[in-house]
C-alpha cells in the first residue's frame, strides 16, 4: 500500500468536486485551511441517506493529527475520522479538456 502526506491530498482535495465514500456514496465535502495544529479540523462529510446499513443523517470530521501520513489503496485514499474510524475516500475531480 503506498501513502502520501496530508498536504499533498489536501491539494488533491481543493481540486475536488466531491468525494465518493463506501456504498456509492457521493458528498460534497467542506475543507477548511490547515493549519498544523493537530486539532484542527480540515475536511467536513454531511449527508443525509444510507450508509453503512443505516439510514439517517451522517457527519465525519477528520483533524490534522490524526491524519498526517495517509493511506492509499488503487483510488481510495483511507483518512481517520474523529472518532477514529479509517474511512476511504475517492476523490472526484473534474476532467479537463
Amino acid at each position: 500500500m503506498k501513502s502520501t502526506s496530508l498536504k499533498e491530498l489536501y491539494k488533491i482535495l481543493l481540486d475536488c468536486y466531491a468525494v465518493e465514500l463506501e456504498e456509492g456514496v457521493i458528498v460534497y465535502p467542506s475543507i477548511s485551511d490547515l493549519n498544523g495544529e493537530a486539532d484542527n479540523e480540515f475536511l467536513f462529510l454531511c449527508w443525509d441517506g444510507q450508509y453503512q446499513g443505516e439510514h439517517g443523517s451522517f457527519y465525519l470530521k477528520f483533524a490534522e493529527g490524526d491524519n498526517q501520513e495517509i493511506s492509499i489503496d488503487g483510488d481510495h485514499f483511507w483518512l481517520t475520522d474523529n472518532e477514529g474510524d479509517d474511512i476511504p475516500i475517492v476523490p472526484l475531480q473534474k476532467l479537463k479538456i
